[in-house]
């Protein structure tokens, strides 16, 4: 069929030779006028021929579907002669009543009716007493709907022979059709006769029958359906026929059925072999077994995911940990590991740093949920680790993806996830406009200090403390951890806490020094200094060639000249130990001797001591020994990579130093530069602090004095003492601060 999609495509145009039957459809079995005709197929745009694709033959085309059958023309003129031509040569040359039903036939199937009536017409009068001619041309008229052409034919036969069986067959049928049942009854009487569906097709009777069921003649429906029964007993078992005999028999009031037991049994659905079961029933038992399939294989797939959740236990910890699930199997767990457990409550049995604890873990998910997600769960070990759940969007459009944040939760859930802690793709290909989304989790790289700061900030003291805890137990000591844990045991009220932490670790050997120092320094610890200085007195007897025990002594002495000549002693016991060099530098700066002091802090140096205990020493004796230049140049390199960094803040401090305010002041300018543009409203009250900071460094008093009675908030009152200090007020300090002069 021609086909055109906005206009352009394929059409026909041109009708010649057009010649119309009324009959069925093939395709849509709708009753109308079938056309036959010749045209022209064409390539159209805009339904405006363009390109011709050939000459056709349409043939029955339905006037309500449009299905039709086409052919090429010159190929259906060629056959049509030659078969035509062929058939009547035959029969010029040896007429005969079989040669000109195949010349008759042979016209009607290529649609020539008219031809076909004229030949009609000339055989009938050479051959008008032969029955089989008669008959013949009857039967080919009717199997083409042909009804009032044939008629006269079957008349004209039953004149001929008034018991012939084609004659009452065919004038049954027009009596049928023009509901003169009765008429047609007597027509077919001969077929009633026991043995007939022997010789005879008993379609007539059958339709007689139906006939006669549609006007609401039961009796006479069964009469008719009773001796087809007897003539055919096979027939009982169809399913279309047993319907129709039992619709008449349940209208007639009939209690005996004149069917057989149907011998149909279920599994004839599937094999396709019986009569008794329709195709629509077949079809019909075929889904159903299907979709019973595909139920049980869906409740099976439901059961099987609810028994089988994917869970990952993550250890943040630096060493393997013992986990024992519902008292199963005891695992180690370094890093992750990946578990298969069923939904529902489970036990986590964790042991760690000696001690043991138990944790409930629960698993559960909607019924309708396990069918389209792929949810996980992670365990996360004493909350030790900070998930992070990337959003990666693949895009042609270079879109940045977005993470999120899992903190201090034991047990995250996560509905759908593409990539569980293995490594994303780095690209994927789309479409050049569409976009790909996918999840992607893994344990984020932060340092203990971190996911420490990160638990308090969510108010989650408990378990920051649990953490910290659990971190400064197995791992190397952090300074920054344990100024957290501290901090946050102060500010909970839980100092004894911290003291029974740190008192756990004393006797570690080798002996720890930051630990023993974070001792040292508690509160709670120094406020008995006498106690203190005779726990480590008896701890540096107790190892006299321990440079470190030395140290952790001489550190808590106030007597210099003894604190000094011991440190001398633990730098050469503990040549690698940075802390009595560091403590010796102090002392020289508390002296008053920076020359000294500049010494030890080269030899510091090549101790490689953590940064942050350097940054202020080295700043305040590069200022002392005359070296500001040096400064300003390890500044300025420290800055180029990291243009935010507080490099910034120690430049501009040199730059006042050596009194040179205008290049203070445009360090500030080119560092406010740096910040991105889009933040600068949100960072506003920094900047402007920043600002005062550069004012007060400069020594531009008045300057600061405007800025600060602009800038009255809370976060300004630290360099506003200092600005006090400065101008020498403070009774001003004391109203400010509620402190003493």
């Amino acid at each position: 069929m021609p086909y055109t999609v906005n206009g352009i495509g394929t059409h026909y145009y041109g009708k010649k030779n057009l010649q119309v039957r009324r009959d069925y459809c093939r395709s849509c079995h709708h009753l109308g006028d079938l056309k036959s005709y010749d045209t022209r197929l064409w390539f159209v745009v805009v339904f405006i021929p363009i390109i011709p694709l050939g000459r056709k033959r349409i043939i029955d085309e339905c006037p309500a579907c449009s299905r039709h059958f086409a052919a090429n023309l010159d190929k259906f003129e060629m056959g049509r002669q030659l078969a035509i031509s062929g058939a009547l040569d035959e029969y010029r040359v040896n007429p005969d009543p079989i040669k000109a039903l195949e010349v008759h036939a042979t016209m009607l199937g290529f649609h020539q009716r008219e031809e076909a009536k004229n030949f009609r017409e000339e055989v009938l009068d050479h051959f008008g007493d032969r029955e089989d001619l008669l008959e013949g041309f009857a039967t080919m008229l009717d199997e083409i709907n042909s009804f009032d052409e044939a008629t006269p034919y079957h008349e004209r036969l039953l004149k001929l022979n008034p018991a012939s069986p084609a004659g009452h067959i065919g004038m049954s049928y027009r009596k049928i059709n023009s509901r003169e049942l009765d008429e047609a009854a007597g027509l077919l009487k001969f077929l009633m006769e026991p043995g007939t569906g022997k010789l005879y097709s008993l379609g007539p009777l059958e339709t007689l029958a139906d006939a006669y069921q549609k006007i609401g003649k039961h009796h006479d429906a069964l009469n008719y359906y009773g001796h087809l029964l007897k003539e055919l007993p096979q027939i009982g078992q169809v399913l279309a026929f047993r319907k129709k005999v039992l619709k008449s028999e349940k209208s007639a009031g009939k209690g005996d059925s004149l069917l057989p037991v149907s011998d149909a049994r279920w599994w004839h659905m599937f094999s396709g072999k019986h009569p008794g079961i329709s195709d629509g029933y077949r079809i019909l038992a075929f889904a159903a077994v299907a979709m019973i399939l595909i139920a049980i294989g869906m409740l099976g797939r439901n059961e099987y995911l609810r028994r089988h959740r994917s869970v990952y236990v993550v250890n943040g910890f630096p060493r393997a940990i013992e986990v024992q699930i519902d008292g199963g199997k005891v695992m180690t767990v370094e890093g992750r590991s990946k578990l298969d457990l069923p939904e529902g409550k489970h036990q986590v049995r964790i042991k760690l740093a000696e001690k043991e604890s138990t944790e409930e873990m629960s698993i559960s998910t909607g019924y309708f949920e396990r069918w389209w997600n792929t949810p996980l769960w992670v365990f996360n070990i004493r909350r030790g680790a900070i998930l992070e759940e990337k959003h990666l969007i693949y895009t042609s459009k270079n879109t940045p993806s977005e993470s999120l944040y899992r903190v201090g939760e034991l047990v995250s859930y996560f509905p759908h996830v593409d990539y569980p802690f293995i490594e994303a793709p780095a690209s994927i290909t789309t479409e050049s406009h569409s976009d790909i989304k996918k999840i992607h989790i893994s344990i984020a790289p932060e340092k203990p200090s971190q996911i420490v700061f990160a638990l308090q900030q969510n108010n989650q003291m408990e378990d920051a403390l649990e953490v910290a805890e659990t971190f400064l137990r197995m791992s190397e000591f952090s300074t920054e951890l344990m100024a957290h844990y501290q901090a946050i045991c102060e500010k909970t009220n839980n100092i004894p806490r911290a003291v029974e932490l740190l008192k756990s670790g004393l006797d570690r050997r080798p002996i720890e020094v930051e630990w023993h120092r974070s001792f040292q320094d508690l509160s709670e610890i120094s406020c008995d200094y006498q106690l203190l200085l005779k726990q480590y007195e008896q701890l540096m007897n107790e190892n006299p060639e321990d440079g470190r025990a030395i140290y952790l002594y001489a550190r808590l002495l106030d007597d210099r000249d003894e604190c000094v000549r011991l440190l001398e002693s633990s730098r050469k016991l503990a040549p690698d130990l940075h802390w009595p060099v560091f403590s010796l530098a102090y002392q020289s700066i508390s002296n008053g001797n920076w020359d000294r002091a500049f010494l030890f802090l080269e030899d510091l140096k090549k101790l490689n001591p953590p940064e942050e205990f350097l940054r202020d020493l080295i700043h305040s004796t590069y200022l002392a020994v005359g070296k500001s230049d040096d400064l300003i140049e390890m500044y300025r390199q420290e800055i180029k990579p990291d243009p935010l960094s507080s490099g910034y803040v120690k430049l501009i401090r040199v730059l006042a130093f050596q009194n040179k305010n205008q290049e203070a002041l445009k360090t500030f300018e080119e560092w406010k530069s740096k910040l991105p543009p889009q933040m600068l409203d949100q960072l506003k009250p920094m900047i402007e602090m920043a600002r005062m900071f550069v004012l007060y460094q400069i020594g531009d008093f008045n300057a600061l004095q405007t800025a600060l009675s602009d800038n009255k908030g809370d976060e300004t009152q630290s360099i506003r003492v200092h600005f006090l200090m400065a101008t020498n007020r403070p009774e001003e300090i004391v109203q400010l601060t509620g402190e003493t002069a």
